[in-house]
């Protein structure tokens, strides 16, 4: 039997039933924008009235008019572009799509879509744009959650505008990412693993260069303190890195197999969480032992 005829089809289902949000991080974009063009806002005009006190009036116009153009831009960005999708919900019905924003509802009914865009990038993220035939036009990315509902909604309902395999790569691309977040988000509920990870871990390793090289009777002196801070800062930012990688292989790794077997059929939409577990373990190990062949050769190379 050939692979095309094992291939399971993937049927859009009518009348289809959502209410779909935006993810978490998107408010936390939100809330941290705002903490920080308050932060922003302060030391800039702080130093523009110490400035302008010293008698520096010129440069401390130039900072002010600076200060108030990149506020102007962040305040733009965090209120036309953040705050409408960290406060939005999207319904799905069998009528058409409704789209709550800040109060507001605006419906999409299915018969006024005249057609969709796509942009995106296979496994990582992207976007479509539903175009209405009065010229307005409407965009959903994978930053909505299970975005892919509404394109299956919008193919159940008008199959001429959307095509088996157009539906086929964004479903693919989606729950991938989908899967991805979920996956960031446990991470950083682990949080005491990270601490331990990235700031406890590099403390031990400065610790134990300091003893295995003998380097007490040189920590008398402020200066030789601060060049074992900068040995910290080194180890910490190259474990930093390292987990980076190792973490976006195995993450990368788990949404090729998570397209694959959506693929193979496209109603296994969980996560195989034994696979993840068993991909993940190996991305530690291989980040700590990175993490101790780097140590040890820089035990080597300041010995010898």
């Amino acid at each position: 039997m050939s692979n095309a005829a094992e291939k399971i089809e993937f049927e859009p289902r009518l009348h289809l039933q959502r209410s779909l949000e935006y993810r978490p991080h998107v408010k936390w974009m939100y809330y941290c924008s705002l903490v920080f063009m308050s932060l922003f806002a302060f030391l800039v005009a702080s130093f523009t009235v110490s400035e302008f006190a010293a008698g520096n009036i010129e440069f401390s116009v130039g900072v002010g008019f600076f200060g108030l153009f990149i506020s102007a831009i962040l305040y733009m960005q965090n209120r036309f572009i953040i705050r409408p999708l960290a406060f939005s919900k999207v319904h799905v019905n069998s009528d058409g799509i409704i789209l709550e924003r800040l109060g507001e509802e605006i419906l999409i009914y299915f018969d006024e879509i005249e057609g969709i865009d796509f942009a995106e990038i296979k496994s990582l993220g992207g976007w479509f744009k539903v175009k209405l035939v009065s010229g307005e036009s409407y965009r959903f990315t994978v930053v909505l959650e299970r975005s892919e509902y509404v394109l299956e909604a919008i193919a159940a309902a008008n199959s001429h505008i959307v095509s088996s395999e157009a539906l086929e790569n964004y479903r693919l691309t989606s729950i991938a990412a989908d899967h991805s977040w979920a996956r960031l988000y446990s991470l950083f509920r682990s949080w005491p693993i990270l601490v331990h990870k990235y700031l406890l871990l590099p403390a031990a390793v400065t610790v134990f260069l300091f003893i295995a090289l003998d380097f007490s009777s040189k920590l008398h002196t402020e200066e030789s303190a601060s060049v074992w801070y900068l040995i910290f800062l080194g180890i910490a930012a190259l474990n930093c890195g390292l987990g980076f990688i190792a973490y976006s292989i195995a993450d990368l790794t788990l949404m090729r197999k998570t397209r694959l077997a959506l693929m193979a059929n496209p109603h296994f939409v969980r996560r195989n969480m034994e696979l993840e577990k068993q991909i993940m373990s190996r991305s530690q190990k291989a980040h700590l032992l990175l993490v101790s062949v780097t140590a040890i050769a820089g035990i080597l190379y300041a010995a010898f």
